[in-house]
């Protein structure tokens, strides 16, 4: 493989997964599904340091890492060894809009969406794409959220998405994040956060009842 382009002409694709419910596993499966890979599902390494030896080792040449392991571990020994290529990062959904991360902008990789377009000629659409947004937001998107119970004085939220804010904007905070985490993390602040968060957790009983079916999993 030398592009994303190739995966829909691969043959012997072997992506390999943590389990069969993890959300690493379902957004992986649901990518090369709705790209028409043709793949041999392997699963069951448990967590990614024993399913990254499992790729320097051959057994899998398919796998999904967090943006802090790609440039901690991936990046600068497989990417830079030319025994791994990076593909996509995982669209970025916040409710409205597919944001970049600050985490990802820098690294010169397309979201699935934008990929999946220049594949397919048309934009993802379906129960698949559904899915697979609700997967990403909950695994990635809005794992971490800063909240107040409702409520809350108001001059404490607007305190605290202030302070939020001027985080975003320290240089200070940008250098030691980048010598010690390796990225600098993107904290989504603002009057429109809840109804955003709020759109993107509301999911479908549809899709509930598809991602079910999906998995296989009772």
């Amino acid at each position: 493989m030398k592009t994303a382009a190739d995966l829909v002409r691969a043959t012997e694709l072997v992506p390999g997964g943590l389990e069969r419910s993890s959300s690493k596993d379902l957004g992986m499966r649901l990518t090369l599904d709705m790209l028409g890979a043709k793949y041999k599902y392997v699963t069951g390494y448990g967590s990614n340091q024993p399913a990254r030896l499992a790729f320097e080792r051959n057994e899998i040449n398919f796998f999904v890492e967090s943006p802090p392991a790609y440039r901690a571990s991936v990046a600068p020994t497989l990417v830079k060894s030319g025994v791994a290529i990076p593909v996509f990062y995982d669209t970025v959904f916040n409710g409205e809009s597919y944001p970049v991360p600050k985490q990802i902008a820098d690294l010169g990789i397309l979201p699935f969406h934008e990929v999946y377009e220049k594949l397919k000629g048309s934009k993802p659409s379906g129960p698949m794409w559904e899915a697979y947004l609700n997967i990403t937001t909950l695994r990635g998107t809005m794992q971490r959220i800063a909240a107040l119970p409702p409520g809350a004085p108001q001059a404490a939220l607007q305190a605290l998405s202030k302070a939020f804010a001027k985080v975003n904007e320290d240089p200070d905070f940008a250098k030691d994040s980048l010598k010690v985490i390796g990225f600098v993390p993107d904290f989504e602040t603002g009057p429109q956060v809840a109804r955003q968060v709020r759109q993107a957790l509301t999911i479908k009983p549809e899709i509930k009842a598809f991602v079910e079916k999906y998995t296989g999993v009772d």
